[in-house]
């Protein structure tokens, strides 16, 4: 369950109910499906979900199932390869704390 509200004395989800009956679902049918449910189960159930609404993030996302909005690939070939081969890829300045090793053996 997930630590969704249930009907006493049942596995039946409260908000499923309402879920089902907003769909529209009739109680009759919702009563034959779930046996184990009454009359005023039903009649309770949607003033449960309005006095308590679900809160926290939704257990599956509306997008699930539906292609991305874009792809994009770049193949290895497109971007520049040749950047390595300079020193471009290095930082300006020199950003290690200690500094430059070479010249703080020369100091001493």
């Amino acid at each position: 369950m997930g630590g969704e509200p249930v009907f006493r004395g049942t596995r039946v989800q409260v908000h499923r109910i309402v879920a089902l009956l907003t769909q529209g679902e009739t109680e009759a049918d919702l009563l034959a499906g779930y046996p184990r449910l009454t009359e005023e189960m039903m009649r309770l159930a949607p003033l449960y979900a309005a006095a308590y609404p679900l809160r926290g993030r939704p257990r599956v996302q509306p997008w699930h199932g539906q292609p991305p909005v874009k792809q994009s690939r770049i193949r290895f070939s497109q971007t520049n390869s040749g950047l390595c081969e300079s020193e471009s890829w290095r930082p300006k300045k020199d950003l290690r704390p200690w500094g430059n090793l070479t010249t703080l053996s020369s100091e001493s």
